[in-house]
């Protein structure tokens, strides 16, 4: 009678896993939480991806479970696992080390959190991912906002809070002194852009190289854009250069 009851108990508390098990998230992506942060660390990112969603340096990858809605996909997760009656799991709570605990019983996935579950939409472009986080412990309900972030360049350099290169509206963060906000081209018409701080140039060669800068100018070469502190369209001079 035990084991049946423990079969029953089981098969209800995967069943949700189960029923979302085929479906995938509509697109790989790195998400930068902007603004306020979600758990006190800097930067946060959501990783989406064809094996789930995970919360980078907090919370293992989770199958997430997938519906389409009118703006774009919605992901629900719930970063925990099921260890069946009978076994060993292992728990990944304890950040160092090894705890073994015998099921069944339900396995948080995020290091000293409990309880954690994130739903948020994925837009059609895959370029924003806007939701809620719950946690019972800590107790945690805060409503977020993640765009894609272009990967930092070699040459980037810390922002005015010294903590990361990442700059922008949305994430709240100039650059320090000598250094500018770089965007990647296909963000140069979006409000509120996301970059990196890189340095601003000094002297530059002689050399006719034309780039169209994010401000519609066109310049002799990459190093003089950079030397006026412009994002970078796109290769040789603008169609129709500013002013």
């Amino acid at each position: 009678m035990r084991r049946s009851r423990l079969a029953v108990l089981f098969a209800l508390a995967i069943a949700p896993a189960a029923a979302g098990a085929a479906q995938e998230p509509p697109c790989d992506a790195h998400f930068l939480v902007q603004g306020e942060r979600l758990l006190g660390a800097a930067p946060e990112v959501v990783d989406v991806d064809e094996d789930g969603v995970s919360i980078r340096g907090f919370c293992d990858k989770k199958r997430a479970r997938v519906r389409a809605v009118p703006e774009g996909a919605r992901l629900r997760v719930r970063f925990t696992s099921v260890c069946p009656a009978g076994r060993l799991c292992p728990s990944s709570s304890f950040v160092g080390a090894v705890r073994l605990f015998y099921g069944p019983r339900q396995i948080s996935r995020c290091a000293g959190m409990k309880g954690v579950r994130l739903e948020a939409v994925v837009d059609p472009g895959c370029q924003v991912l806007s939701g809620r986080l719950r946690a019972r412990r800590p107790q945690i309900d805060r409503e977020f906002v993640a765009a894609v972030s272009p990967l930092a360049p070699p040459e980037c350099v810390p922002n005015s809070q010294g903590d990361h290169c990442v700059c922008g509206s949305l994430v709240g963060m100039e650059c320090a002194e000598g250094a500018f906000c770089e965007v990647s081209p296909d963000l140069c018409s979006e409000e509120g852009r996301i970059g990196n701080c890189i340095p601003v140039a000094g002297d530059c060669p002689d050399v006719s190289q034309p780039v169209c800068g994010c401000d519609g100018v066109s310049y002799e070469n990459d190093c003089a854009r950079r030397a006026a502190a412009a994002s970078k369209a796109h290769e040789g001079a603008c169609e129709d250069p500013a002013e």
